[in-house]
């Protein structure tokens, strides 16, 4: 129960909140008179306990004010003013009571307790229900004289329950009644205290269900029996079935014509004719059935018709779609031409909505049909739809409960409509003509005047992406279509009453003075924006995965017939989207046993019943008939269902807290279930998750009719096939019976009856065999032609027409020598000549024949001569060969060009089979090898490598064998290598090969060897290393002599000398250095590639090498005034020291020359992988340009050779780098940007431990 406190006494507030939250009320403070009045019409109170000294309006005036408002709230005043005038004028009022403080705490609750028995008519001091009794004045609760234990809300709850026994409450008005606005939880909290209290009565006896769930609205106290009394119907309260049937009779002429388009848009596809229009117009009317038949039972024919617009929205449909489509429009004729009417068909199942009390119950707290007594709700409805059918549908479910509905069905005459009529609510459709409902939201959502109305999409699409597009434009609410009546008034009533709220808060201004501003916002957002946002949110998401689901077992149902994968993939999908703990599929035997088809399980821990065979009389006896008629059971917990105990004894053998089962009805028959069961706990089921399984049943109904369909023409063609084998039977006994007849007749009638009836059916089989014949030469592609003696065409067939480009009635009776030309007519003569009778003249020889036009042609004909009693036939057979003969050329074409493009080719080209036998050489293999392209033919390839060769060159033998056969076992191109072939007359010579592999369609089948002869390169190479040795040799001695002299003399110490000559002899000093570095440089460069050079490899430490090479360059580096930084590491590597710090050393020379003065050189490594070590080099100088950067390791070669350099070197410092770095086993690369410096990298292996 919830109390209002009006006390501006802050001490006395907290006194009086202590006092009642103690007796288990909600309580709000308020200190200042004035915005109570706003509070009352805000929210609801149970009782006003208001002092009567207040700011801004006293407690009197505060009473006058509420009275004078309508306000029936009970009033309590409670002041220090005690005069019996002061009592009089505060009763007068309009209080209820009046005490006097100080007051006594059990007197005045004791007072409160008694206004709230009167505001509920209930004079009775404790109340009672069934066997509950509760005391308020002891806050005590006993069921059965079982004294309960509850706590504070659990209590509340009850009393709330109790006090209002007829009425429903929803989990959003126990939060009112029992929360305060300051620590309002989520609806979830309410359903764990109604668990709670559930079980506690549970516990003392009560009977499980004493708390009914009613499912969609809320909770209500279980009613009392009553005996049965008669009731007098109004005569004039129209029924919703029965106004919806009278829609449906109104409306059938229409929905027949729009099947009757459906139909012609079958016959026109079946006919390869269906324009573009009739497609159009066909997938629009698919639409609007699939959303309106379902409204008026017709659930099956929604479906049909979903699928035939599913597959009208393909531009172009296959054969299987087209049959597909045409059975689905033969299905819905069917479906919507039943004799019934719908209203005595059944109706889709819908949650059990229970009838209100008028006096206890607002459109909030319960739906039905609603009673006259109810009065007006007085809410403008617009309704833009396009279908008529969908608008009159609405406004017969919603006129009855007062509402005054406007339709459209014009999309562009929205705007003057919402000015004429203000709606309080405005209800769209997606698709209509020239402005979607999607786009016509959005310019309303844009529009001032109209961006706070309540707007409702109500449509046949269920796709994610559409209910997306809905919410992001600014709808309110989504309502799939066909149309649930009790659903549809639910969100209708929910959103006006969100929004009556929303306007009489904003109302409030006074607020402002009374709550801080953060509370008046947790205010607003918690009772309007959060807990609705959440739900959307949550029921999006489940809307679009159930429609996902939906989507996908119909697509799963149109494309397979395998009746038990599509149940299986349904329940495996539904107990994945449920998160239940089994979901099955149970099938009816007509003694109403039966057995599980299909089932997936949650867990493994629950027990299976796929399979078992189930029959439970109680089940049967109570269950089966609200099945057959389409209801949904669904129970929260079997246990508080008011189940029959057979029954519940049967769901515990399985588990089973709680259950949603759903009728799966194939026309009027009850062929099965669709179970989902909660294993683990009781469990409440959503109106999506009921409306979820309806669905599917729907679907998995017609996944069974087509299934049946299917099992039946099966049938029919294998009763089909055996009356063909009847058929034949009896034919064949006929004939039998006819052939005996004959044979007597024979034997009776004379000879010349038979010899006519012999002659007839003689005839009879020539004719008949003259028509096969005539048939067989029609379909025929050659040409036949016969000709009589005198050779004047007598036959001349389609293919014949074909070839030569006569009709056939233009060549008949013309001589054969229209078709030859003139110098083939004398051969043909001779061939005919030369045949005798009923033989075949030539086998099929090449001749030209003539066409219309002139052209000849070449052909192959054959020729036979038949001679019979009268006359003499001649039959040519002549096919065209004129393609055949120009595939030929151009294959002769090809070769003989690609003959010559080999023959062409400077190097030598060789082709191997897998066996490593030549299959073909070109002319420079020819003339490189000394043989002809017939000796190497079928040889192998061993052939070019004799078994004596010179010693240097032996070990190149299997190497390079090795290296070919590889190319052909792995089918991959070998690298460039080196051999030594060997002529004919054995004189070998050094080659370059290489083998690349021939592939055909991805299959290896033999390999292509490209050589060239390399003896005048190595003969070079030879002339070039000699060269190099003597130059070097020759220069060395001379040039060190001079070197040592010059020394000397540029020393001082042989004699004193000018300056000049010292600054001379200094110079001739420095250039005998150079050279002496660079033969040094040569020889270290041919050495080290050459492979004399040995590197002494041994562990040496990298910090130490390091170290070492920078104090050598220590000196070059304070001249140069560049700073020297090394960074070393602690780390073995397996080198040649003297060569690590020879690259060491160059690096570094190179860095510091190119630095400019001031800047610095950083030496550093680090392991980049596993035993590997990377050293580097930077500088900050010019930087190398980027067409540079590969060449600047060959030999002589600098990234600047201009004449204007600045620098000396020889260009062969890095060349030697890479030869160490390489005999290393490592790498050598730079990183460089023009302008900005360089960094020099090379990795060296580190011992393996």
């Amino acid at each position: 129960m919830r109390i209002l406190i009006v006390e501006d006494d802050e001490l006395n507030a907290k006194a009086l909140e202590l006092l009642f939250t103690q007796q288990n009320y909600a309580v709000e403070k308020v200190a200042d008179g004035q915005a109570v009045a706003d509070l009352v019409e805000a929210f609801e109170y149970d009782l006003i306990l208001s002092d009567v000294m207040l700011p801004g309006l006293d407690g009197v005036s505060l009473c006058r004010q509420l009275r004078s408002q309508g306000c029936p709230t009970p009033i309590l005043l409670l002041t220090g003013k005690d005069s019996g005038h002061d009592k009089a004028m505060g009763l007068d009022a309009g209080a209820d009571d009046y005490v006097v403080k100080p007051f006594d705490p059990e007197e005045l609750t004791a007072r409160v307790r008694a206004l709230l028995r009167r505001s509920q008519g209930t004079e009775a001091p404790i109340l009672e229900w069934e066997n509950i009794r509760l005391d308020p004045k002891a806050c005590e609760v006993t069921y059965a004289d079982v004294l309960l234990s509850l706590t504070p809300k659990e209590y509340a709850l009850l009393e709330l329950l109790m006090r209002n026994n007829r009425r429903v409450f929803s989990c959003g008005m126990v939060l009112e009644h029992l929360w305060t606005y300051e620590d309002t939880p989520g609806e979830e909290a309410v359903r764990t205290h109604i668990k709670g209290l559930r079980q506690k009565l549970k516990a003392a006896g009560a009977p499980p269900d004493l708390i009914e769930t009613v499912y969609g609205i809320g909770y209500r106290l279980k009613p009392l029996p009553e005996p049965a009394k008669p009731q007098v119907m109004p005569e004039a309260e129209p029924q919703p079935q029965a106004a919806l049937t009278d829609v449906w009779v109104k409306f059938q002429p229409r929905i027949n014509q729009q099947v009757g388009i459906l139909e012609q848009a079958a016959t026109a596809l079946t006919q390869g004719s269906l324009a573009t229009e009739l497609h159009q117009q066909a997938r629009q009317e698919a639409h609007t059935l699939a959303g309106g038949l379902g409204t008026f039972g017709y659930a099956q024919g929604s479906q049909f018709a979903r699928s035939i617009e599913h597959l009208l929205q393909e531009t172009i449909l296959t054969e299987d779609q087209a049959l597909a489509l045409q059975q689905n429009v033969i299905a819905l004729r069917s479906e919507i031409s039943r004799a019934d009417l719908p209203s005595l068909r059944s109706f889709p199942p819908q949650p059990p909505y229970p009838i209100l009390e008028p006096s206890t119950a607002g459109p909030r707290e319960g739906l039905t049909v609603p009673p006259s007594s109810l009065g007006s709700i007085e809410a403008q409805i617009m309704v833009v739809d396009d279908d008529p059918l969908v608008s009159e549908t609405v406004t017969t479910l919603l006129q009855p409960w007062g509402f005054q509905v406007t339709t459209l069905t014009e999309p562009s005459q929205v705007w003057q409509r919402l000015a004429e009529h203000t709606p309080d609510l405005l209800v769209l459709d997606v698709e209509m003509p020239k402005m979607n409902g999607i786009d016509l939201c959005q310019k309303i959502r844009d529009d001032a005047r109209w961006e706070q109305l309540p707007i409702i999409f109500l449509t046949a699409h269920t796709e994610a992406e559409i209910v997306n597009r809905v919410y992001s434009v600014g709808a309110d609410d989504f309502v799939s279509k066909p149309i649930m009546g009790p659903e549809l008034i639910v969100r209708i009533l929910n959103r006006l009453e969100r929004t009556r709220l929303q306007r009489q808060l904003s109302k409030i201004e006074p607020l402002a003075e009374v709550l801080k501003h953060d509370e008046r916002t947790h205010l607003l957002e918690r009772l309007l924006d959060n807990a609705e946002q959440q739900h959307n949110e949550a029921a999006l998401q489940q809307q679009v995965a159930q429609e996902q689901l939906v989507g996908e077992i119909a697509a799963h149902i149109r494309q397979s017939l395998d009746l038990k994968d599509i149940l299986s993939t349904a329940v495996t999908e539904v107990q994945r989207v449920l998160a239940t703990d089994r979901v099955l599929i149970f099938k009816f035997n007509p003694d109403w046993s039966g057995k599980a088809l299909v089932e997936s399980l949650g867990a493994t821990t629950w027990t299976s019943v796929l399979e078992m065979k189930i029959y439970d009389p109680c089940f049967a006896e109570a269950y089966i008939e609200p099945f057959r008629q389409g209801h949904v059971t669904a129970f929260e917990d079997v246990h508080c269902a008011g189940l029959t105990p057979c029954y519940i004894e049967f769901l515990e053998q399985f588990q089973v807290q709680a259950s949603l089962i759903v009728p799966i009805l194939q026309g009027d028959r009850l062929w099965g279930l669709l179970i989902a069961h909660h294993c683990s706990a009781p469990r409440q089921w959503q109106q999506s998750e009921i409306n979820l399984l309806t669905r599917l049943a729907t679907q998995l109904a017609i996944a069974l009719q087509q299934s049946e369909l299917y099992q039946k023409l099966q049938i029919e063609l294998a009763e089909r096939e055996q009356v063909e084998i009847v058929l034949q039977e009896a034919r064949k006994n006929l004939e039998s019976k006819v052939t005996e007849r004959t044979a007597e007749l024979i034997s009776v009638n004379q000879q010349l009856n038979q010899e006519l009836f012999e002659r007839k059916a003689t005839e009879s089989a020539l004719k008949v065999s003259q028509e096969r014949f005539s048939g067989i030469l029609e379909i025929a592609n050659d040409a036949i032609i016969s000709v009589n003696a005198s050779e004047a065409i007598t036959l001349f067939n389609q293919g014949a027409e074909q070839i030569f480009g006569y009709e056939s009635s233009e060549v008949i009776g013309q001589s054969l020598d229209l078709l030859l030309p003139n110098q083939a007519e004398m051969i043909h003569r001779q061939r005919v000549a030369s045949g005798g009778p009923s033989t075949r003249i030539a086998e099929r020889q090449e001749l030209f024949g003539r066409r219309k036009d002139g052209t000849e042609f070449p052909a192959e004909a054959s020729i036979s001569k038949l001679e019979l009693e009268t006359e003499t036939l001649y039959t040519v057979i002549l096919r065209d060969i004129s393609q055949r003969k120009q595939a030929q050329e151009t294959l002769e074409r090809m070769s003989h060009q690609n003959e010559l493009i080999l023959n062409a080719i400077g190097e030598g080209l060789c082709g191997l089979n897998l066996q490593g036998q030549f299959t073909f050489v070109n002319a420079a293999a020819e003339q490189y090898l000394g043989y002809t392209a017939d000796d190497l033919m079928n040889q192998t390839l061993e052939i070019l490598f004799p078994s004596v060769l010179e010693p240097d060159h032996r070990e190149l033998v299997p190497e390079a064998l090795a290296s070919i056969y590889a190319s052909l076992q792995a089918g991959t191109p070998q690298p460039l290598s080196e051999a030594i072939f060997c002529r004919r007359d054995r004189f070998c010579f050094p080659v370059e090969y290489l083998s690349t592999p021939i592939l055909e369609q991805g299959k290896i089948i033999g390999a292509v060897i490209t050589f060239k002869d390399i003896s005048d390169r190595k003969v070079m190479e030879r002339m070039k290393d000699e060269f190099i040795s003597i130059v070097s040799h020759e220069l060395r001695t001379p040039l060190t002599s001079i070197h040592g002299s010059l020394r000397m003399l540029a020393s001082g110490m042989l004699s004193t000398q000018a300056d000049k000559n010292q600054r001379l002899l200094k110079i001739a000093a420095d250039s005998t250095d150079r050279l002496v570095r660079l033969i040094n440089d040569v020889l270290d460069v041919e050495r080290i590639e050459s492979g004399n050079v040995e590197m002494k490899l041994r562990p040496c430490w990298a910090e130490a090498l390091m170290t070492q090479a920078a104090n050598t360059m220590q000196g070059m580096a304070e001249q140069e005034g560049v700073t020297l930084i090394v960074q070393p590491i602690s780390a073995q590597i397996r080198a040649d020291p003297d060569r690590i710090l020879q690259t060491f050393t160059n690096l570094l020379s190179n860095a510091i020359k190119f630095s400019t003065r001031g800047s610095t050189v950083w030496l550093s490594a680090e392991t980049t992988q596993p035993q590997v070590l990377c050293f580097s080099v930077q500088d900050r100088g010019r930087g190398i340009a980027a067409d540079k950067i590969d060449l600047i390791f060959e030999r002589f070669q600098q990234a600047d050779s201009s004449d204007t350099r600045n620098h000396e070197g020889t260009g062969l410092g890095l060349s030697i780098c890479r030869s160490i770095v390489q005999q290393h086993g490592g790498q050598i690369w730079v990183d460089s940007q023009l302008g900005q410096g360089s960094t020099f990298y090379f990795t060296i292996p580190q011992p393996t431990t």
